[in-house]
């Protein structure tokens, strides 16, 4: 992950179903769909501003991390 994309915040967005990215006022997403005990990633999308600047990359990573560090709670 690109050192500008570390310390921003990853949000789950439960009443959208998603995983939120606020990149200079720019939000890439990941939707999602929970079941018991586990959490279906749907589809990833950033902003044309963000294509090609590792953005989609940063979020999947903060993604995962965030799912296995919660996984009890899934």
């Amino acid at each position: 992950m690109k050192e500008e994309y570390v310390d921003l915040k990853l949000i789950d967005n439960a009443t959208d179903h998603r995983f939120e990215m606020n990149v200079d006022g720019n939000i890439a997403i990941i939707e999602y769909k929970r079941y018991p005990g586990k959490i279906a990633l749907l589809h990833t999308e950033v902003p044309a501003q963000l294509e090609g600047k590792g953005a989609a990359t940063a979020i999947i990573e903060k993604t995962l991390a965030y799912i296995e560090n919660n996984k009890t709670e899934l």
